[in-house]
């Protein structure tokens, strides 16, 4: 039982919400000044049928060679401060090539990423006469390029750095760790049902599950760290996967759009889209070389990966033209150029999902948003790389911490207007629910349709 259900009551303090946190990961892909709030696109939850009813946040482009070097010189200059954090934790540094491994058995099976300085095919230079946090660098031209040559387990690490360097702490990281692959999974799942056994050196190969709808839910309500996008199509799906469910976060950011044909099509490498989904993760049907980067696709740097921005509708000063390929949802590149790490599992218990296409790609087959692949644990292959996503607090969770309760109530009093009076505290946007200027009604209705109670969650569709 709350204390006052009145619309105002004066002489309660506001809680502040968490203040922008500047860490070592730079969001300004193309040097326009983009911030965090601007990188991360908002994918609102619910009008998709049968798709997820909470909002997810994903990356406006996949990670680039200049963020992922950043990455791995701060995690090594942690790794050599004498007193380590999370940070670096499960990161073995190979002082003479610069590949990054799990711990110092240097297994194959148990990479983090790849560094090959002497072959052109890879992107980044490592100089072991450097002084730790500055070995990485770039090969020049090459920052905005998608980092690639990146493990499932890489990806993961890099999620879990990315959640402690934005002060989200590490109690929201998303992914255990350990020193062999069997130990790195959703934290919302035990070791014993992903892995299906105790975890060994060498051994990649799993034998245990995928998450349970309550284990994802769990996820999405209690985490706030970046994590890689759900592609929850169930274990026996085909390679051909057109079709949404509650926590298919990819393909919603990739293909839905009201505006799509409403018409099942199938383009003529034979994938598969259905109503209100477009065929390709750009938001349109046709695939050309002036839309996506795959295979021959004419662009300048055929064969091989593009600037993350490339497809932005200019000519490049005359040197190819290209059209506008952000989404609905104003996502780039979520078909071609690198394959896209998902978190979930492939067709067989060995393998993790990729979904969008890589320069690789047919143009017609694997760019298609329908379409899935999957690469095992530990490859670290030249044509994939990662997109981050996150998800916010849950509506009404002012002082965020994981429910909806009676402190949150007393906030929302606080900053309580009335109807048409504007809310201009800026301690108190947060409680503008319904995205007017005032806070009044219809936005404690919003409130109290998500209220949990202390130490509960919030229902799935607050999150948004």
């Amino acid at each position: 039982m709350f204390r006052s259900a009145g619309l105002f009551l004066a002489g309660f303090g506001v809680i502040s919400s968490a203040a922008s946190f500047a860490g070592v990961f730079d969001p300004d892909v193309n040097g326009t000044g983009m911030t965090m709030d601007e990188y991360m696109i908002k994918v609102a939850g619910g009008d998709q049928p049968a798709g997820p009813v909470y909002t997810c946040y994903l990356g406006k482009f996949e990670i680039t060679n200049r963020q992922f070097v950043d990455f791995l010189n701060d995690a090594e200059l942690d790794a050599n401060s004498g007193s380590p954090t999370r940070r670096s934790s499960n990161m073995y540094f190979r002082s003479v090539t610069g590949n990054v491994y799990l711990d110092g058995s240097i297994s194959g099976y148990e990479r983090i990423c790849w560094i090959d300085c002497g072959s052109p095919g890879y992107d980044i230079n490592h100089d072991p006469d450097a002084p730790a946090g500055s070995r990485y660098s770039v090969k020049p031209g090459l920052e905005k390029f998608p980092a690639r040559h990146i493990s499932w387990v890489g990806a993961l690490k890099f999620c879990n750095w990315l959640t402690i360097d934005q002060g989200l702490g590490e109690q929201h990281c998303c992914y255990t760790e350990g020193p062999d692959v069997g130990c790195w999974h959703p934290v919302t799942i035990s070791t014993e049902d992903w892995w299906g056994k105790e975890p060994a050196q060498d051994d990649w190969v799993s034998a245990g599950r995928d998450l349970n709808d309550d284990e994802r839910s769990e996820l999405v309500r209690r985490y706030r760290g970046y994590r890689l996008p759900m592609d929850d199509a169930g274990f026996l799906a085909g390679i051909s996967r057109p079709y949404p469910n509650d926590f298919n976060e990819w393909l919603k950011a990739a293909a839905y759009d009201p505006g799509a044909p409403d018409t099942i099509r199938t383009n003529d490498g034979g994938w598969q889209a259905i109503p209100h989904h477009w065929m390709y993760g750009f938001g349109r049907e046709d695939n050309t070389g002036a839309d996506a980067n795959w295979h021959s696709s004419g662009d300048p740097y055929d064969q091989g990966t593009v600037p993350v921005d490339y497809y932005d509708g200019s000519d490049h000063g005359g040197t190819f033209a290209t059209n506008d390929t952000n989404n609905r949802y104003g996502l780039y590149g979520m078909s071609g150029n690198v394959w896209e790490w998902c978190q979930d599992y492939g067709v067989s218990l060995e393998h993790r999902s990729t979904r969008g296409g890589s320069w690789v790609s047919t143009p017609y087959r694997q760019a298609a948003s329908s379409c899935y692949l999957f690469g095992r644990v530990y490859h670290a292959d030249m044509s994939f790389g990662l997109r981050i996503l996150q998800i916010a607090d849950a509506r009404g969770d002012f002082d965020r911490d994981n429910d909806v309760d009676q402190e949150d109530f007393d906030h929302f009093e606080a900053c309580s207007t009335g109807p048409e009076v504007s809310q201009t505290g800026p301690d108190c946007q947060d409680v503008r629910l319904d995205d007017d200027e005032d806070v009044d009604q219809e936005d404690f209705g919003i409130f109290q349709a998500c209220l949990s109670g202390p130490d509960a969650l919030a229902p799935l569709e607050c999150y948004r």
